[in-house]
C-alpha cells in the first residue's frame, strides 16, 4: 500500500456576522392640526349679522357692502389657512411613512446579506458527511482543520434546522398607543422575521456538553454515530482527538471501518481503543488509566502541562450497563 505525506494547513475561517444591530423606531407622527370650526365660523357670522342690523337701521348700502367684503375675506383667509394645515399634515404623514418604510427595506436587505454570510460560513465550517468523506479520500487541505484553539473544536453536525441569528437585534417592542400608527410594529416584525436562520447545520459540542446521548432504534442510532465519528475523524487530527469505542458485539461489524484509523490507537500504536465485552474493555481502560496517571504527574510540571493535555478522548459507550464505572 502506497502512502503520501500530509501536512496540516492553517485554517482560514470564513467571515461570520457578529455583534448587535439596532432597529430604529419610527419618528414621531406629525402633529395633527386642531381645527375648531366654531372659532372659525362664529366670529364672521356674528359680524355679518351685526353689519346687517346696522345697515338696516342706518340704510348705508356702501358700508354694508364694505363690511361684508371684509368679513368674507377674513373667512376665506381662515379657510385657506385650515386647508394648508391639513395639506401639510397629510404631506408630513406620507413623507414619514415613505422614508421609514425605505429605512426598514434597507435594514431587511442588510440583515438578509448577513444571514446569507452566516449560512455560507456554517455550511463551510460544518460540512455534511459526504464532504467529510471526500476530504479523507482526497487528503484535502482542510482535513483535520479543527484544533483546540478553535471555538468549534469537537463540534459535530447532527442535522439541518433553524438556529439563532448570529447578530443580536435590538428593537422596541410594540406598545399600546392611543393613535393608530401602522409603523410602530415594523421593528418587531423585522426582529421576528430575522430572529432565526433557516436550513443551516445544527451542531452539538462534545467539548462543551461533555456527555451526550443517542436514543432510538439501534440501526438509526448506529447510523447517527457513524456520521458523528466520520466528522470527528475528518475534522480533527489524531494528535488532538482520540476515540475510545466500547461496543456491543452486534454493532462491531458496522464500526469496524475505524479499526486502522490513527484516532483509535495510543501514541505508540501498541493498543487499539476498541473493545467488545468486559475483558477487552478492561485491557483498553487499563492503558488509558496509565495515560491519565502520566498526565496527572505531568500537570505538576508547568512546562509539560500543556503538552500533557492532548489528545482529548471521546468515549463511545455502546452498552452503558455492560461497561460500569467500576471497570475504570
Amino acid at each position: 500500500m502506497s502512502t503520501k505525506p500530509f501536512t496540516r494547513q492553517p485554517r482560514f475561517l470564513p467571515e461570520m456576522p457578529t455583534g448587535e444591530r439596532e432597529i430604529e423606531s419610527p419618528p414621531s407622527m406629525p402633529q395633527k392640526p386642531e381645527i375648531s370650526w366654531v372659532a372659525i365660523l362664529l366670529p364672521p357670522a356674528v359680524m355679518i349679522i351685526i353689519t346687517l342690523i346696522m345697515a338696516l337701521a342706518e340704510q348705508q348700502g356702501a358700508y354694508v357692502m364694505m363690511s361684508l367684503a371684509m368679513t368674507l375675506v377674513a373667512l376665506l383667509n381662515s379657510l385657506v389657512s385650515v386647508s394648508r394645515q391639513k395639506k401639510k399634515y397629510r404631506s408630513g404623514k406620507r413623507q414619514r411613512e415613505a422614508k421609514y418604510l425605505q429605512y426598514i427595506a434597507d435594514v431587511k436587505t442588510e440583515l438578509a446579506l448577513q444571514q446569507n454570510l452566516q449560512v455560507v460560513a456554517m455550511a463551510e465550517t460544518n460540512p455534511d458527511p459526504n464532504f467529510c468523506m471526500n476530504r479523507i479520500r482526497n487528503a484535502d487541505s482542510k482535513l483535520w482543520e479543527k484544533t483546540p484553539a478553535h471555538d468549534d473544536f469537537l463540534s459535530v453536525r447532527v442535522g439541518i434546522g433553524n438556529v439563532p441569528f448570529a447578530i443580536k437585534l435590538q428593537y422596541q417592542k410594540e406598545r399600546f398607543n392611543m393613535e393608530d400608527d401602522p409603523l410602530v410594529g415594523e421593528p418587531q416584525k423585522v426582529g421576528l422575521e430575522f430572529e432565526k436562520v433557516n436550513n443551516v447545520p445544527v451542531c452539538m459540542s462534545l467539548f462543551k456538553d461533555e456527555i451526550c446521548g443517542l436514543v432510538g432504534d439501534n440501526k438509526r442510532v448506529v447510523d447517527a454515530l457513524n456520521t458523528i465519528l466520520l466528522q470527528i475523524i475528518a475534522n480533527h487530527g489524531y494528535d488532538d482527538v482520540n476515540i475510545v469505542l466500547l461496543l456491543k458485539e452486534e454493532n462491531v461489524p458496522r464500526l469496524e471501518w475505524m479499526r486502522f484509523l490513527p484516532h483509535v490507537w495510543d501514541p505508540e500504536c501498541k493498543a487499539r481503543f476498541m473493545a467488545c465485552g468486559r475483558a477487552m474493555a478492561h485491557q483498553v481502560l487499563a492503558v488509558l488509566n496509565d495515560i491519565i496517571r502520566a498526565r496527572e504527574l505531568a500537570q505538576k510540571d508547568e512546562n509539560r502541562a500543556s503538552a500533557a493535555a492532548l489528545p482529548h478522548y471521546v468515549f463511545v459507550v455502546d452498552d452503558p450497563k455492560g461497561y460500569s464505572p467500576s471497570m475504570a
